[in-house]
């Protein structure tokens, strides 16, 4: 076994008493590394993306996957199909994609996490994908982590040229312990990024979510919005970091979180962050925690809900977006296989009219 030290670390840690700076994650030893790909980035126009989880995460990820699979979008094209990587169909315990979508194209990536970990690693599978989107390019990710592996590590680093813009959307259902490392740099003047993250946690599950944009160009937008039910005795630890670096005046940031806790053994900890080195810039965040107040419950009780099944109504609303959000069959199973776990098939047969 090896330890991943700091996994998902803040830019710029606070306290370490806190224990919100990073997450330390044990997992099987990989040996070797990533099978060199020629060509790797060549490609694109920046140097390659950095991982939001971190070196340490990004190289165990490499070793356990043993090669790198790399897919260009030439400039100017739209692609017909989503680039899927499902983990059911990947046969090591972790996959490793790097992306360039040329200048002007048009993309998708979809990445579904719906398999237990490989019998060769044992408890811990994962991906780690890097993307360049170049000058005037457009792409949409989307992201749902639904397996019942005990640990799945999320991987993803962007680069945002000049003009482009990127779409997210995350969905964390499952897994014992779910590490989120995600960074992206808005490198380009006028670059965009907008991200919505989903997150439920229940039973002793943890969930670890680590975001850094990083706003270099000028006139760049970023937008992080996250939501969550954390149930029974779950622990959820978020860290959303928008830098403001030096000369990427008239950019704007915005953070917020709004996270219901539907547990009396739950834990929570947000940590929102601005960092600002430059004066003609705007950015927000904040962070909202909730409860289902003793009338609310009492209410749900007196129309026939036992006490035990409250939680579960609550994370039905997640379950039906990322039904919604969901681009293809496979992520769409992914999404069911979770929902069936949690709420029963017979409620999600329901909710998918059937």
């Amino acid at each position: 076994m090896q330890v991943l030290k700091q996994v998902n670390e803040l830019p710029t840690p606070t306290w370490n008493h806190l224990e919100i700076n990073g997450i330390d994650i044990e997992v099987p030893a990989a040996e070797g590394a990533a099978e060199a790909v020629e060509g790797r980035f060549e490609g694109a126009t920046c140097e390659p993306p950095v991982g939001g989880a971190g070196a340490e995460a990004q190289g165990w990820l490499e070793a356990a996957a043993g090669e790198v699979c790399h897919v260009e979008v030439p400039a100017g094209e739209v692609a017909d199909e989503p680039i899927v990587v499902d983990m059911a169909q990947v046969a090591r315990a972790a996959f490793v994609l790097d992306v360039v979508v040329g200048a002007g194209a048009q993309a998708s990536v979809v990445l579904v996490g719906n398999a237990p970990a490989s019998e060769a690693l044992g408890t811990t599978s994962g991906w780690s994908v890097r993307i360049a989107v170049e000058q005037d390019a457009k792409l949409d990710l989307f992201s749902v982590v639904a397996c019942d592996a005990p640990q799945m590590l999320d991987n993803v680093g962007l680069v945002v040229q000049k003009g482009a813009s990127v779409h997210v959307k995350q969905y964390v259902l499952s897994a014992q312990l779910s590490s989120t490392g995600f960074r992206c740099d808005l490198a380009g003047d006028g670059s965009t990024l907008e991200l919505d993250a989903r997150y439920l946690g229940r039973g002793t599950q943890t969930l670890d979510l680590g975001h850094v944009v990083r706003q270099i160009g000028k006139h760049t937008l970023c937008t992080m919005s996250f939501s969550g039910v954390l149930a029974d005795d779950a622990f959820k630890s978020l860290r959303d970091t928008i830098d403001l670096v030096r000369g990427c005046k008239g950019s704007k940031g915005s953070e917020n979180e709004c996270v219901l806790l539907a547990g009396d053994g739950v834990g929570n900890q947000s940590l929102p962050v601005i960092l600002c080195d430059e004066d003609d810039v705007a950015g927000d965040h904040g962070a909202t925690v909730g409860e289902i107040s003793p009338e609310q419950r009492a209410y749900l009780v007196s129309r026939g809900l036992a006490p035990e099944d409250i939680p579960a109504l609550v994370m039905e609303s997640t379950f039906a977006a990322a039904f919604e959000d969901a681009p293809v069959p496979q992520a769409r199973a992914a999404v069911r296989t979770a929902a069936e776990r949690v709420l029963g098939g017979d409620v999600v047969a329901d909710m998918l009219g059937e």
